[in-house]
């Protein structure tokens, strides 16, 4: 006659099921009778097993996944003045133009960008994302003949300079001359997949950049004149982001991305000494090289 209460017997059923636990996260093999017969026991004791797998399973974090990017486009500039009536803001003895002066035309140039990004997933579907991106965007220009003498310039708000040599801005002279713009940025946004087994996702964010290094012309409207003089340039800019992604190989370790990117600054390069500002903008094919981790 078994002496054994109802509290001893589901004690005993407790500790049998820790220890089954235990084996199979391990995955060592039962070794006694007793062990054997829970190994071997019926439905209920697999389906429970089972339970105590997804428990553990379900209760891992997201690992963070890196890999590399890099992408070819092309960049421009948005350029406008920054006071309605440029002519206003030149004093009087500086001669102003008889009409209101207009900025001349540019023409893309080519851009490219290569970095390291992370990844975290918080959904199935739903990523975040940043890293560390070196870009390099630029703009054609038609400088026109060189004149090695010098020249006061005025600028916005009165603002006075001297150059030793400028460049003779002339219509209809070919674009002989690219500015070049290479930032450090560092871009945070969040990707969506279209759907739990889709290759494609949209992504969108923004990002920091700071302006590291220039060779950029600027343009004086009241002399029709380029000149180079790296004070007039912002050193921090912000930017917005967006694009479309295509898995173009998807293996157990890494996955391979593809697709169109666009990006635009929302702060002008040029800051208050000059009378117009000028936006940034890029688009062009980026890939990613993505640890596929999960």
């Amino acid at each position: 006659v078994s002496t054994e209460t109802p509290d001893a017997i589901s004690s005993g059923s407790a500790k049998s099921a820790d220890s089954a636990a235990s084996y199979t996260a391990s995955g060592k093999k039962p070794d006694s009778p007793d062990q054997k017969k829970l190994f071997s026991s019926g439905p209920e004791n697999k389906d429970s097993l089972k339970s105590i797998a997804a428990k553990k399973t379900s209760g891992k974090k997201a690992k963070l996944q890196w890999g590399f990017t890099g992408g070819m486009g092309l960049s421009s500039a948005y350029r406008k003045f920054t006071d309605g009536n440029y002519t206003s803001a030149i004093p009087s003895s500086a001669n102003p133009p008889a009409t209101s002066p207009s900025l001349p035309s540019t023409r893309p140039a080519i851009s490219w960008e290569a970095g390291i990004q992370l990844e975290k997933k918080v959904s199935k579907t739903l990523s975040l994302f940043s890293g560390l991106h070196y870009t390099s965007s630029g703009i054609k220009i038609a400088k026109g003949r060189q004149v090695n003498q010098p020249l006061t310039i005025y600028a916005a708000n009165y603002y006075l300079s001297s150059v030793s040599n400028y460049y003779q801005a002339a219509a209809g002279s070919s674009y002989d001359y690219t500015s070049h713009f290479h930032f450090l940025e560092i871009p945070m946004g969040i990707e969506k997949q279209l759907c739990e087994h889709s290759r494609f996702s949209v992504n969108a964010g923004i990002s920091f950049a700071w302006l590291f290094s220039t060779d950029a012309l600027q343009y004086n409207p009241q002399s029709n004149i380029y000149f180079r003089d790296n004070s007039y340039f912002r050193k921090t800019q912000w930017n917005i982001l967006g694009g479309v992604q295509y898995i173009l190989l998807r293996k157990e370790k890494y996955a391979l991305k593809i697709g169109p990117q666009v990006q635009y600054g929302l702060t002008g390069l040029l800051n208050k000494k000059s009378p117009y500002s000028e936006h940034l903008f890029s688009g062009g094919i980026q890939l990613l090289l993505i640890s596929n981790r999960k």
